[in-house]
């Protein structure tokens, strides 16, 4: 059957299936499908992969969902339908990213999730090309709608977006109640030829206020090493949502010159509006403002 999402004009994806299910209405079902001899072929590629497994339960709408093949291993397990799942992950990111103004309502659902990549080169390579996950990269958490709470673990030895690359990436976060906790480290950043490592980012969100710190190294003939502190708060309402952005510590250098944060900065934040003041470095000699 022809598949739309590509960017070829025209793409046809070609596969073999088994399935062995048995159901009762919807309360009760267990099966798997084995899908194989899979090709995938547009105007300038061919691919093929063998054996994709799925398999699934659901007794009394506790679910188990796992899937096993080559390019990945995962499972999730609990009570929940699959479009719930990939909500409660948007909805945990809009509560963090404020910035997006957007909020949805919060699944209530319950569910644990394991993913292990082996080979995701075949899928990102047709559907995201300016993607690439190194094998071995693991995801793995918890969220429990109820009791607001998400648990969320991201580890990979090199993640490439177009020419980024991200080598052994650490990212945690924790979600309870009104307390959001986020720590990554990524061992090194590059762009091109441009080199940074050792960055870290810790984030605490409690309530409508965020704490924030990070930290690096900018690898060159002369090294430079920046850091930067700062605390957001709302200053808005529900209807009409405003942040307010306080850089409280920052410094870096360039070659001997050292740079240190501007004091009485601020960011602000309006839908569709960023108002800035102070925002920049300085030394003995001169300064560097963002306008």
């Amino acid at each position: 059957f022809a598949l739309g999402y590509s960017e070829a004009e025209m793409a046809i994806l070609n596969l073999e299936a088994d399935i062995d299910f048995d159901v009762y209405e919807d309360s009760w079902w267990d099966g798997t499908i084995n899908i194989f001899n899979i090709t995938y072929e547009s105007i300038d590629r061919f691919y093929f992969f063998d054996t994709l497994q799925l398999a699934s339960t659901n007794v009394k709408n506790v679910h188990h969902d796992r899937v096993k093949s080559r390019l990945l291993s995962a499972e999730i397990n609990g009570q929940y339908d699959l479009p719930d799942v990939f909500n409660a992950f948007y909805a945990e990111y809009l509560d963090f990213n404020r910035l997006t103004f957007k909020t949805i309502p919060r699944p209530q659902v319950n569910f644990t999730y394991d993913v292990n990549l082996h080979n995701t080169e075949l899928v990102t390579d047709i559907f995201l090309p300016q993607l690439a996950i190194e094998a071995g990269s693991v995801l793995k958490g918890e969220y429990k709608g109820s009791g607001k709470q998400f648990d969320f673990t991201f580890s990979s030895a090199l993640v490439r977006w177009e020419k980024l690359n991200f080598k052994n990436i650490n990212v945690k976060a924790k979600h309870e109640t009104d307390s959001f906790n986020l720590n990554a480290r990524v061992g090194t950043f590059a762009v091109g030829k441009q080199l940074v490592d050792s960055v870290l980012l810790e984030a605490n969100l409690v309530d409508d206020s965020l704490w924030f710190a990070t930290k690096g190294i900018f690898r060159d003939s002369i090294d430079s090493y920046f850091r930067l502190k700062g605390h957001a708060f709302d200053v808005g309402n529900e209807a009409e949502p405003e942040y307010t952005l306080y850089l409280s510590d920052g410094r870096f250098n360039i070659g001997t010159s050292y740079f240190d944060l501007i004091p009485n900065n601020f960011i602000h934040f309006k839908k569709g509006e960023v108002e800035l003041q102070n925002v920049g470095f300085f030394d003995d000699k001169s300064a560097i403002v963002v306008h």
